[in-house]
């Protein structure tokens, strides 16, 4: 859809999306996947390879329902957690050693942050994190009550591109619940079918990595 920017078009990888070999989703509870995926990278060299693994096992409200829910079960959802976060970084130093670049993003407040795989990637020569509202590249609620809300929703983006981190970082500087966005508006709690919906990037967000 921006074809100006001469940029060549690259694969996606997620449950939403279908390996061509075996018909299945890229499930990367399968280390086939893994490998395959890893493969792939090895093999066509993006210029860009962007992460987002599974967030939920590390987000604030499921850090405070975890208190309510059997141990054994918060153990296994974050140890999967773990795994997908630690196959994502491998691929990143793929990147890196091939003298190509990454994004990886997760909730500012996500408490994937202080795992040490993380820190020890962003300690590495040339990674910077920064920290977006996605309020100010145009995410708000698509459908409902709250349709046209901004959706604020800080994400930390840690990348070996400094040009894109450059482009990721605007704030909102609203009070008390205003959102400091062109339009205005309160800020929608995201929750729900509202933090859903909120996965996905808005096309303000999309630009600015993009450019």
């Amino acid at each position: 859809s921006m074809p100006s920017l001469r940029l060549v078009p690259g694969f996606a990888l997620d449950l939403t999306c279908i390996d061509p070999d075996d018909g299945q989703p890229w499930d990367f509870d399968i280390e086939a996947k893994q490998i395959t995926a890893l493969e792939m990278v090895r093999r066509e060299k993006p210029a860009m390879l962007i992460g987002s693994p599974m967030c939920t096992a590390w987000c604030t409200w499921q850090y405070l329902n975890a208190v309510k829910r059997p141990r054994e079960v918060v153990a296994q959802e974050l140890e999967r957690a773990r795994r997908h976060l630690k196959f994502v970084i491998s691929i990143y130093r793929e990147q890196m050693d091939g003298g190509r670049l990454f994004l990886h993003e997760h909730p500012a407040g996500a408490t994937s942050w202080q795992e040490g795989m993380v820190v020890e990637l962003m300690s590495a020569v040339g990674v910077d994190r920064v920290v977006a509202d996605q309020c100010q590249y145009g995410l708000e609620v698509l459908v409902g009550q709250y349709l046209g809300c901004p959706i604020k929703k800080p994400t930390g983006f840690m990348s070996n591109a400094p040009g894109v981190l450059n482009s990721l970082r605007e704030r909102c500087t609203g009070k008390l619940g205003r959102c400091s966005r062109r339009q205005g508006g309160e800020h929608a709690t995201c929750s729900g079918k509202i933090a859903k919906d909120a996965q996905r990037y808005p096309l303000g967000l999309c630009k600015a990595i993009l450019k």
